[in-house]
């Protein structure tokens, strides 16, 4: 599980990709907007919400849709004041609507990407090799592992790298807590990366 800020997060905005929070978890649905299965109306909540919270959405108990019963037809419709979404039935069926889909993309766990984190701190990666800096929010319950994998947007080979810190091999399976990472009188801990050459590799599962 990968962990995200929330300013990771609002990065992903259409027409790229559309990302969206719902009750802590990353959901990506991109492929929505991509798949032409909904109309341009049904799409625009999550286009003007991309990158953002949604959880106000749903009901916080079921994380399923909310309902209320309308005045106007004295029946249970679903509470869509942001406009009907993706996924939501009509308020009056008809046969133009698809709902082709095995579960709603509030309900598939296959959309999600990650979760938001709670609270971060930050760490500065320096690569050795060509000593370039990089200012990291991370969660404390990452591991080193997770927060390498989010390295790879911009660092492709970093697979090719040893982490240390103090000069000691960190373990990429543990947390910056239990590598010994130390966050002191809010100073941000340099983590340096070392280049593998082939010969020495003493990093640490």
């Amino acid at each position: 599980m990968l962990w995200y800020t929330t300013k990771e997060v609002s990065e992903h905005v259409p027409p790229d990709d559309c990302w969206v929070i719902l009750f802590g978890n990353v959901i990506d649905v991109s492929s929505l907007l991509s798949a032409h299965a909904c109309t341009a109306d049904e799409l625009a909540p999550l286009v003007e919400n991309a990158g953002r919270d949604v959880s106000h959405w749903f009901d916080p108990d079921t994380h399923d849709l909310m309902w209320y019963m309308n005045p106007e037809t004295g029946s249970r419709s679903v509470w869509t004041p942001m406009g009907r979404f993706p996924h939501v039935p009509p308020e009056i069926p008809h046969s133009q609507w698809r709902n082709d889909f095995d579960v709603p993309w509030w309900a598939n766990v296959n959309l999600r990407v990650g979760r938001v984190s709670d609270s971060t701190l930050k760490i500065c990666l320096v690569n050795t090799l060509t000593l370039h800096k990089k200012i990291m929010e991370v969660d404390p319950m990452e591991t080193l592992a997770e927060i390498r994998a989010r390295c790879y947007t911009w660092n492709s080979n970093e697979d090719n790298y040893t982490w240390k810190y103090l000069g000691v091999p960190l373990h990429m399976s543990g947390t910056l807590g239990a590598n010994g990472v130390q966050f002191l009188d809010g100073e941000t801990p340099y983590i340096f990366l070392y280049f593998k050459d082939g010969i020495v590799d003493d990093e640490k599962d």
